[in-house]
């Protein structure tokens, strides 16, 4: 992996023109410290003591047990609750835990979100490069931007349901260390959620989810398998862009010019409250320093 800073909008821009004809995709982070753990397994990693070893015979089924309530209190989209592959979609658009990432097509997306929360830390932004990781042949054609249709993830598990996608009373045993291995490998794969929603259409949202027939082989950090593929293919895929926090302030500032918005990604009223608290933010910031010059004076 790749670690590079940047001070300026102009910069991140200038990664883009450095490697035409590739395709990537980002992931903005408020903080460099954090790796790309989904929000399922966040409060598993951050145990202390350490939930170790983690087991899949205990998280899988609660795993099952969160999908199960979402679906049940989300009856009232009938359309989507039919496609399993939809409401997991859903849900991690909708708050739920989840084993999905969220990534995006958009460099000036991922900045935006990397920078809306203020954090006193350092930002960060992860590039994964698309055009050159090994994700397995039997996944089949990709959509021309890079990542995969969920029917290519269908295709890519020879029809079998993920464990994740079985009722909460079926537990699945280890796998049978005598027995042949499986047809069907685990891999990390991105791909475009199959939802017509504003928000993501918005975002040039995607997913990365770690596949994997059986409960006990998960990704708790999408870390883990990308820098695994950089090691058996000798290509380096991804790359960390730090943002320091000094700089952060008027690299929002041009993102703004650039029309990245709250009110412009959120395309509802939860966009226009975001806005609004950032306005706030803003102008306390600007009243604040004009107390400090008044003081000084």
């Amino acid at each position: 992996m790749q670690t590079l800073h940047i001070s300026r909008l102009s910069e991140l821009m200038a990664l883009l023109e450095a490697a035409p004809g590739s395709r990537f995709c980002y992931r903005g982070h408020a903080s460099a410290a954090w790796s790309l753990v989904p929000t399922l397994y966040r409060d598993v990693e951050r145990t202390s003591p350490p939930l170790e070893p983690v087991d899949g015979e205990w998280l899988g089924p609660r795993e099952r047990d969160i999908a199960r309530r979402f679906r049940l209190a989300a009856r009232g989209e009938p359309d989507v609750l039919a496609d399993e592959w939809r409401a997991l979609c859903l849900a991690q658009h909708h708050g739920v835990p989840t084993r999905l990432l969220d990534w995006t097509y958009n460099p000036l997306v991922a900045a935006f979100f990397a920078l809306s929360e203020r954090s006193p830390d350092d930002a960060a932004i992860y590039r994964l490069n698309l055009s050159d990781y090994p994700f397995p042949a039997a996944l089949g054609r990709r959509l021309p931007e890079g990542a995969f249709r969920i029917e290519n993830l269908r295709s890519f598990l020879g029809g079998r349901t993920p464990p994740f996608f079985t009722p909460v009373s079926s537990i699945l045993p280890r796998e049978d260390a005598t027995a042949a291995p499986p047809a069907v490998d685990s891999a990390l794969v991105v791909f475009r959620a199959p939802l017509d929603v504003a928000r993501i259409e918005r975002q040039q949202g995607i997913f990365s989810v770690y596949l994997s027939r059986n409960d006990h082989d998960f990704a708790l950090d999408h870390l883990a398998p990308i820098l695994g593929a950089e090691a058996s293919s000798g290509r380096e895929l991804l790359t960390k862009v730090i943002i320091p926090r000094a700089a952060a302030d008027g690299i929002r500032r041009q993102l703004a010019s650039q029309g990245m918005t709250a009110s412009v990604l959120f395309p509802d009223l939860t966009g226009v409250g975001l806005e609004l608290r950032a306005k706030l933010r803003d102008e306390l910031e600007e009243e604040l320093q004009d107390r400090r010059r008044q003081r000084a004076e």
